[in-house]
C-alpha cells in the first residue's frame, strides 16, 4: 500500500518520549498514514512499542546523524514503493506532541494545498502559552559573534505579527512537511551536517529552487526540545560551531 503522508521519526534513545505519546498511537491507526521509526541507538522497547501498534520499525547498525537517518528513511520508502508519487514526508522529533486534532487539520490541509513545504506552530508546552522560537530568519557572517555572547545565533520571527501561510526562511526540523518529490529533487539532507544546522540548509537549497517554507499559524504542536548547544564549550556547542560555519562558509549550491 502506498501512504499519502509518512511520518519519519528518529530516535537517540527516546523511548520514553515516544511510548508516553498517546497521540502517536492513535495517529498510527489512520488509513492514509504510515510511521516510521528508525531506532539509532537499538532500544529494545522500542522496537515492541513499534511491532504492537503497527509502526515499521528500522534500526541503525552505527550512531548516525539527523540528517543521514532522515535520508535513509526516504530510501526506504522508496525502494519499497510505501510513499504516493505526490505523498508527503513529515520530519518529527521524538520529542514532539501534536494532538489527533490538530494532525487532522494538518493532513487535510496538505492534501489540498498546491504548495509544497510546511511548518506548524510549536509550543513549549501543551497549554500553548508560550511559543518555541522555531522560525528564523538565516544566518550571516556577522551573527558568529552572537554565538560567542551566548545569545540567539540569528534572529527569530515574531510569530504574532505572521499570518497563516506567511513564507519565512527556515524553520527548526523538528517538525517539518515536505513532498517526497521535492525533498528528493535536491537530494534530502546534505549529510555533512551531523547535528545542528541540517534543517537551515534543507530549508535554503529549497528556496533557492523557489520552494518556499510557509508557516502555518493555526496548526500547533509541542516540541520539549533540551538546547544543549547553549552550553559553551560542550560537545553539542562545537557540534553547533561547526555546522554555523559548514553553512556559512562551504553550503552546497543548487
Amino acid at each position: 500500500m502506498k501512504y499519502k503522508f509518512v511520518m519519519s521519526i528518529v530516535s537517540h534513545g527516546h523511548y520514553d518520549f515516544i511510548a508516553s505519546n498517546e497521540s502517536l498511537k492513535q495517529i498510527s491507526k489512520m488509513s492514509d498514514v504510515k510511521i516510521i521509526i528508525k531506532d539509532n541507538l537499538g532500544q529494545s522497547e522500542l522496537y515492541h512499542f513499534c511491532k504492537e501498534n503497527q509502526i515499521t520499525y528500522l534500526k541503525s547498525k552505527v550512531c548516525k546523524g539527523f540528517g543521514e537517518n532522515n535520508n535513509e528513511i526516504h530510501r526506504y520508502l522508496i525502494d519499497n514503493n510505501i510513499i504516493q508519487s505526490n505523498g508527503w514526508i513529515l520530519l518529527v522529533n521524538p520529542d514532539v506532541f501534536i494532538e489527533l486534532d490538530y494532525f487532522k487539520m494538518l493532513t487535510s490541509y496538505l492534501a489540498d494545498t498546491a504548495n509544497h513545504f510546511y511548518t506548524p506552530n510549536l509550543f513549549k508546552l501543551k497549554n500553548y502559552e508560550e511559543y518555541e522560537n522555531s522560525l528564523r530568519h538565516f544566518p550571516k557572517l556577522r551573527d558568529i559573534i552572537n554565538l560567542l555572547l551566548m545569545k540567539p545565533v540569528n534572529k527569530h520571527y515574531q510569530k504574532d505579527s505572521l499570518e497563516d501561510g506567511a513564507i519565512i526562511d527556515w524553520a527548526s526540523g523538528s517538525f517539518l512537511c515536505i513532498r517526497s518529490a521535492k525533498f528528493e529533487s535536491i537530494g534530502g539532507f546534505d549529510e555533512r551536517f551531523y547535528m545542528y544546522f541540517e534543517d537551515v540548509d534543507l530549508c535554503h537549497r529549497l528556496k533557492q529552487v523557489d520552494i518556499d517554507l510557509r508557516f502555518l499559524k493555526s496548526i500547533n504542536a509541542v516540541h520539549t526540545g533540551q538546547y544543549e548547544n547553549r552550553k559553551l564549550f560542550s560537545k553539542h556547542f562545537y557540534w553547533y560551531l561547526y555546522s554555523l560555519l559548514l553553512f556559512l562558509f562551504f553550503k552546497r549550491k543548487i
